[in-house]
């Protein structure tokens, strides 16, 4: 049964960093803030002060949970010190709420305040329970006599960026096209723009007809005045000629004259595939390989394909896209060989057939105690996990002196704080040495080191290997001794219990025998069954037999031989 959680008592923490800044404004128009002023019109309504209270949203502490944003506000103030009156009689009270997450900046703004006036503020918080803070801060505020007549009309902003230079496009391929342009001001070349406009037409585009042309979207914010935007439209058709025109505006939405319109004309769709990239090389360089490789003339190159492939793997899988001719992989494993190769992609998408494969092997730096021997260990690694037998094998190969002793293995699950030995003994002599582990360890991530003890009391700790050893899962791993003079033992995994049967057929087809049902539990399961007092098999031959274990479905073939065979 799930407990409720207990009442909330706990009140939110108190807002300490609340401050108030004055702004004066006529209508919706600030024309004067504490820093300094703006323009403001002639004709604006009557200027006002106004109070812009800022504090960081507080948490809410809960029991037996992670805090929470506060329900709401409660904001008071006075013309006086507000600490020398009573919080239960303020001249002004507001109450309100809030959606902002904890820390983030909340503010709150007060009118009808009086000129000539000092002000004090003080925050309070509540939760959803109603527990209310302690009392915020105290914040002042003075809001000095109204000069406002002698602050100067605001004047319009009448002057547009100037225009954009060196617009330029260039086709990338079939269906993509490079734009380029100098970044230009906001007021003429002064300041820095606040967006593009460009847009595009398979006619010329002029003033007149901008309006009509088409948007292209996904251009970024302007830079600095001189410096180079670029931009590639994608998403074009084949051997097609695009105009295109551009201008920038200011904040005011003042708006640049066009730029010179360019055009592009895509080339035609391109089916062939870019070269192989040439002069692949791999090398160990401290603490990660560094791959590099020749860069392609191919004019419309998009990027390169990194794969890698691990010694104990059969297939490479694709690691980085990247359009850099190298990359540094740091994600490798001490004492295992990688083949890396790489593969070369067009802008039309078009692969280029993977490069041949170059390999590095990646150095095991042991960590050594004084009197440790003089031992180099290479190609360490697991063989493929062996479920059906239910084993796990190490390997590795050693170039050991008189002074070594010899191996013992470790192993470490994630939530143990220290590895422990688990090899029965001690691994003996120079050259490949094999340690199995049977029965597999339970499922999870284990790491296994390999340590060699030296004659003079001393070792050295080999980098670990990781291994993942899987949750249990539906599988068949076969049936053993086959061919078999007797019993047989039949073996899968499952993810739940589940009832199992086993049909039995002969050459033509027909059923030999009642049908056996059994119960499988989670996990390794193995069943022993004897074709031939279970089943009734009493002449040697081929059979073949239905096995179902819930989700598991397997047809086999047995080969039964005479006794004694």
């Amino acid at each position: 049964m799930t407990q409720p959680f207990p009442p909330d008592t706990l009140a939110p923490e108190a807002v300490d960093d609340l401050s108030a800044t004055l702004e004066i404004v006529a209508g919706d128009t600030l024309i004067l803030a504490r820093s300094g002023a703006t323009a403001a019109e002639n004709d604006a309504p009557t200027a006002r002060p106004v109070a812009v209270l800022r504090w960081l949203a507080p948490a809410d502490p809960r029991p037996d949970q992670e805090p929470e944003v506060v329900a709401g506000y409660r904001m008071r103030w006075a013309e006086v010190g507000l600490e020398e009156i009573d919080w239960d009689s303020p001249a002004g009270d507001t109450l309100f709420t809030s959606p902002s997450l904890i820390g983030a900046p909340e503010s709150l703004r007060v009118e009808g305040l009086a000129w000539e006036t000092d002000y004090r503020f003080l925050l309070v918080s509540y939760d959803e329970a109603g527990n209310e803070s302690p009392l915020s801060n105290l914040a002042a505020l003075s809001v000095p006599a109204d000069t406002t007549d002698d602050i100067d009309p605001p004047q319009p902003d009448t002057v547009p960026p100037a225009q954009i230079e060196a617009f330029e496009a260039f086709a990338l391929g079939a269906s993509s096209v490079q734009l380029a342009w100098l970044a230009t001001g906001d007021d003429g070349a002064e300041g820095t723009a606040s967006r593009y406009q460009m847009r595009w037409s398979l006619t010329a585009i002029t003033v007149e007809t901008w309006a009509t042309a088409d948007t292209v979207a996904g251009l970024s914010a302007p830079k600095a005045p001189g410096e180079t935007e670029s931009f590639v439209w994608t998403g074009r058709a084949p051997a097609t000629t695009y105009h295109l025109a551009l201008r920038a505006l200011d904040e005011d939405g003042n708006g640049s004259p066009l730029a010179s319109v360019t055009v592009a004309t895509t080339g035609e769709e391109d089916s062939s595939p870019p070269a192989v990239p040439q002069q692949v090389a791999a090398l160990w360089a401290a603490d990660h390989v560094q791959v590099s490789w020749s860069p392609s003339p191919e004019p419309d190159l998009a990027e390169y394909h990194v794969f890698r492939r691990r010694q104990d793997e059969v297939a490479p899988v694709l690691l980085i896209q990247t359009v850099s001719p190298a990359h540094s992989d740091g994600s490798v494993a001490a004492g295992l060989t990688y083949y890396y190769s790489i593969c070369a992609r067009d802008v039309a998408g078009n692969l280029s057939a993977r490069s041949e494969e170059v390999e590095v092997l990646v150095p095991v730096v042991p960590i050594g105690t004084p009197g440790a021997p003089d031992v180099t260990l290479n190609d360490m690694a697991f063989e493929p996990i062996d479920w059906r037998g239910d084993r796990l094998t190490l390997r590795w190969d050693t170039e050991a002196g008189d002074d070594l002793v010899g191996f013992r293995v470790l192993r470490q699950a994630e939530h143990e704080d220290a590895p422990r030995v688990v090899s029965p003994g001690l691994l003996y002599g120079d050259g490949e040495q094999v340690f199995i582990e049977s029965p597999l360890p339970p499922a999870g991530r284990y790491q296994y080191w390999v340590e060699a003890l030296g004659v003079e009391g001393g070792s050295l700790l080999f980098d670990p290997l990781v291994v993942a050893i899987a949750s249990e899962f539906d599988q068949f791993w076969g049936a053993f001794p086959n061919p078999t003079a007797g019993p047989v033992r039949v073996v899968w995994s499952a993810a739940q219990a589940t009832p199992v049967e086993l049909r039995v057929y002969d050459a033509s087809g027909r059923q030999v025998g009642a049908t056996l049902f059994g119960l499988g539990t989670v996990g390794r399961n193995e069943w022993t069954i004897d074709l031939k007092q279970q089943v009734g098999v009493e002449t040697a031959g081929i059979y073949y037999g239905r096995f179902v274990a819930g989700p598991v479905r397997e047809t086999l073939r047995f080969l039964v031989l005479r006794n004694g065979r």
